[in-house]
């Protein structure tokens, strides 16, 4: 495998990871809102780890549009309904099931079904399969839009044409700002966010151009840039630290477009601290073979966890927070860890359509 794929396989192993720690908001709902320990974690899981998201698509983009030709869209697109589409209905469907089968013996569970309407055919179905509302798996969110932005890639791939890709990576910029103006980010959040699509489409551009997406940014002054703009981002999404930003256009704006910033910088990032010792290690062989798993599976088994010990820790004060996110993520993952193994070695074509390598 080449230096190349070895970082690119590095970036998304490591941002596999990220999107847990990120969920680990959930603790949220069983802490105060208005202390250090709080803000601490909002910058670390909200704002850090949401790097991940707009990197992946960067890297998404930039692998589907190598050696990008009409001809060779059908491969490619067969390939994503192996990696994206069959994942996605399998792990929510499976959630389904879970759901139902528990409901009745698990209250939270029983809610969770009343709320989201999967005691109806009908309901399910529109958890699962509509584009507006979040998947019943929530992160999955994320191979839907991906999977739709496959779908139209001969048209964005024949934008590129014109001034050799960057008109188009421009008016998606714009079009981050427009969505930030007319107030729209949030209700497209789940379909084609403006900054998925500024990403992704920077991401082919590179391709495209026959850059390399490691070595183009493979530089500390990148990650710096990424840095700072997170840590803005930071600031002024959090009240206590700054300007609240829910209803301002302005600030909508800015964050959409320092997602695009961002991207970069984790990649260049996990590029730097990859050695050879650490990719030939079997940990790291078990980590990355089984980060999908982890990706697509911590929104049960993580919460399991956090949502079994927080009534637990109902009268405990200052470092409650601290513990219940190590808790999600120090017993959810390694519970992945387990059942990961298990369902290897139990029916390993099974795992196949659960761990994204059917």
């Amino acid at each position: 495998m080449s230096d190349r794929n070895q970082s690119l396989d590095a970036a998304r192993c490591v941002m596999n990871y990220m999107i847990v720690i990120l969920h680990a908001w959930a603790v949220f709902q069983y802490v105060k809102w208005d202390t250090i320990e709080f803000i601490s974690w909002t910058v670390i899981c909200s704002h850090l780890m949401w790097l991940a998201i707009p990197a992946f698509f960067m890297i998404s983009g930039y692998l589907l549009f190598q050696k990008f030709s009409l001809a060779s869209w059908p491969n490619k697109m067969v390939r994503r309904v192996k990696r994206l589409a069959v994942p996605y209905f399998a792990w929510n469907i499976f959630f389904v099931a879970f759901y139902l089968a528990l409901a009745h013996f698990v209250p939270r569970l029983g809610t969770r079904v009343a709320s989201f309407g999967l005691d109806t055919i009908g309901g399910a179905i529109s958890k699962i399969a509509s584009l507006t509302v979040a998947p019943i798996d929530g992160p999955l969110w994320f191979l839907r839009v991906l999977f739709l932005f496959a779908l139209v890639s001969p048209i964005l791939w024949w934008l590129m044409c014109f001034a050799r890709g960057w008109a188009l990576f421009g008016a998606t910029v714009v079009w981050c700002v427009v969505e930030g103006m007319l107030g729209i980010a949030e209700p497209l959040h789940l379909t084609a966010p403006a900054y998925a699509l500024s990403c992704f489409v920077l991401g082919g551009v590179l391709a495209r151009n026959e850059k390399d997406l490691v070595s183009t940014f493979k530089h500390w002054g990148w990650f710096a840039i990424g840095l700072a703009a997170c840590l803005i981002r930071a600031a002024i999404s959090i009240p206590r630290l700054g300007v609240h930003s829910d209803t301002n256009a302005a600030i909508s704006i800015i964050l959409s477009l320092l997602a695009i910033l961002e991207a970069p910088a984790l990649i260049s990032l996990v590029s730097h601290i990859r050695t050879e010792g650490v990719v030939k290690s079997r940990v790291y062989g078990f980590l990355k073979e089984m980060s999908f798993f982890a990706y697509a599976g911590h929104f049960l088994f993580c919460s399991m966890w956090l949502h079994t010990a927080a009534p637990l820790l109902s009268g405990m004060g200052g470092g409650k927070m601290t513990l219940l996110i190590l808790i999600f993520v120090g017993c959810g993952i390694p519970t992945m860890a387990l059942v990961y193994w298990l369902g290897k070695r139990i029916c390993p074509r099974a795992m196949k359509i659960f761990d994204g390598t059917l």
